[in-house]
């Protein structure tokens, strides 16, 4: 049972920088999609 107990822990902090690298990767992929569609959106403007 301790040996159970010592290893819940153990794995739950690593669980946290991967939501970290996640939230963080989604983000940059959105502000990409952004930047792509207001530069296509400044383009069509100036045509």
């Amino acid at each position: 049972m301790a040996e159970l107990q010592s290893k819940g822990p153990e794995s739950a902090p690593p669980e946290e920088p991967d939501v970290r690298g996640t939230l963080f990767l989604t983000m940059l992929f959105l502000a990409m999609v952004v930047g792509f569609w207001v530069i296509v959106y400044y383009l069509l403007l100036n045509r």
